[in-house]
């Protein structure tokens, strides 16, 4: 059992290798090529182009942030979706 305020992992997440950052990091233009690849081609099918598009999105700019409205009498009344880019993020109200 954890003490209150007290971190269950205080020493953090542990450091990724140098190796593999340094590979990951070499393959990573090969990736995006791929997802643009596959957001391009028409003949996969739209859920997989649509998946590729997300991806390229959400590392452009962020994934998007969810708001949901909730009300405890009428329960969910909605879901926005909002991308936020830099310092237009801003808190709804």
């Amino acid at each position: 059992m954890f003490t209150k305020g007290q971190s269950g992992n205080p020493a953090g997440r542990p450091a990724m290798p140098k190796e593999l950052k340094e590979r990951l990091s070499k393959e990573t233009p090969h990736v995006l090529d791929f997802w643009i690849d596959s957001y391009k081609n028409p003949e996969l099918k739209w859920d997989f182009r649509n998946k590729a598009a997300e991806n390229i999105v959400s590392y452009a700019y962020g994934k998007p942030k969810e708001i949901i409205g909730f009300d405890q009498d009428d329960g969910i009344s909605g879901i926005k979706i909002e991308i936020v880019h830099g310092s237009e993020a801003t808190d709804p109200a």
